[in-house]
């Protein structure tokens, strides 16, 4: 087994996320640079032996191109993900998964989650945003969003790095 990466919220083909308002992601010029954006960015990071946690929210468009990432792909299901159009795209499917003391959602989970039973919860579904507490960035959470992570995989170790 290689490396393990994270991303989420990727939202191939949402054309909206581009031109509609609704995101931070107006700075692409069409929703196809976008696409291809993202799909440079994993190819340049990821190898065919690594393992990629998807955290949700996959693509609103054609699926097909999920043929041309690299590596065992993973899914932790988001709230606009269908397993019928995905799977055949991934090798594992989770609602969530705990993986090396840290849980991977799509949705951050409730703090108290955090107090007792896990270090951190890696998720996505927040975009741009981050979880607060107490009005400040809470560091128990750590988002995988395409937009925190620079629209590319983020590896396990750069994680734990700043822990």
């Amino acid at each position: 087994m290689g490396t393990i990466f994270f991303i989420g919220d990727t939202h191939f083909g949402h054309e909206k996320l581009i031109t509609g308002g609704i995101g931070t992601r107006s700075h692409f010029k069409s929703v196809e640079e976008h696409d291809e954006t993202i799909i440079k960015n994993w190819n340049d990071r990821v190898k065919s032996k690594d393992v990629v946690y998807h955290l949700g929210d996959v693509s609103f468009g054609n699926v097909e191109l999920l043929t041309r990432l690299k590596g065992d792909k993973k899914l932790i299901m988001g709230n606009h993900d269908r397993f019928n159009r995905l799977a055949q795209y991934f090798t594992n499917f989770y609602g969530a998964k705990i993986l090396h003391g840290f849980m991977l959602t799509h949705i951050p989970v409730h703090y108290c989650e955090l107090e007792y039973r896990f270090k951190k919860n890696i998720h996505g579904h927040m975009h741009e945003k981050v979880v607060l507490f107490n009005d400040k960035p809470d560091s128990r959470y750590i988002n995988v969003s395409c937009e925190q992570i620079n629209y590319t995989p983020i590896a396990l170790e750069e994680i734990t790095d700043v822990l």
